[in-house]
């Protein structure tokens, strides 16, 4: 094996994004953070966008933060994720969501890392 646990990240470039499986979230777990770096132009953005399925079954999708980043691994701000999505969830407090990352401009050279889903909640 060649580096180690953590030795990989995902390396976005202009064009490219990445789109996480579907996962159940819940109220109770409203943020999100993920570690990135930008090692092109510092003023370059990437966008996290979360799908979703609509009542009338389509897929949708909405930009919830864009991130800057600097040339060293740095942790994103904690996002909030739900904010504009309560009217989705079912009665059970409970939806499906995916996960979107892409650089907003052709000017970037992202690399992300260890995306947690509600980092500080306790167990």
């Amino acid at each position: 094996m060649i580096g180690g646990p953590g030795s990989s990240s995902l390396s976005l470039l202009s064009g490219a994004s990445a789109t996480s499986p579907k996962f159940c979230v819940e109220l109770g777990s409203p943020t999100l953070r993920l570690f990135l770096r930008n090692t092109g132009n510092s003023s370059s953005k990437l966008a996290l966008d979360v799908l979703y399925t609509q009542f009338d079954g389509t897929t949708a999708s909405s930009q919830i933060a864009s991130f800057t980043g600097s040339a060293a691994w740095q942790p994103s701000p904690v996002t909030y994720y739900y904010a504009n999505m309560l009217a989705l969830f079912s009665g059970t407090g409970t939806t499906d969501i995916a996960l979107r990352l892409r650089p907003l401009d052709n000017t970037g050279a992202w690399s992300i890392d260890d995306l947690y889903v509600d980092p500080f909640r306790k167990s």
